[in-house]
């Protein structure tokens, strides 16, 4: 690694090593399992919208008002940090 700072090499070290953990990498398959889980069902929300009657401009509305409703938690969790 030419050019990389030993507080470079340090952090890589310890995000190897981190990387090895068993309970890390259960951690990270945990959080695979939750944030896919939880997301599959919204590429389907459009279609199962417009199966149920609705049209289609009202049915890509819930596509952002779910996105709004994301961005409105990132914006007061940021707010209520400070």
């Amino acid at each position: 690694m030419r050019g990389a700072t030993l507080c470079t090499r340090v952090c890589e070290c310890q995000v190897r090593a981190l990387l090895r953990h068993p309970r890390f990498s259960r951690l990270c398959l945990a959080y695979l399992c939750v944030a896919f889980a939880f997301d599959v069902p919204f590429v389907h929300l459009v279609r199962f919208a417009l199966d149920r009657g609705m049209s289609p401009r009202s049915a890509s509305g819930l596509t952002v008002g779910i996105g709004a409703g994301g961005l409105a938690r990132v914006l007061v969790t940021s707010a209520a940090d400070r």
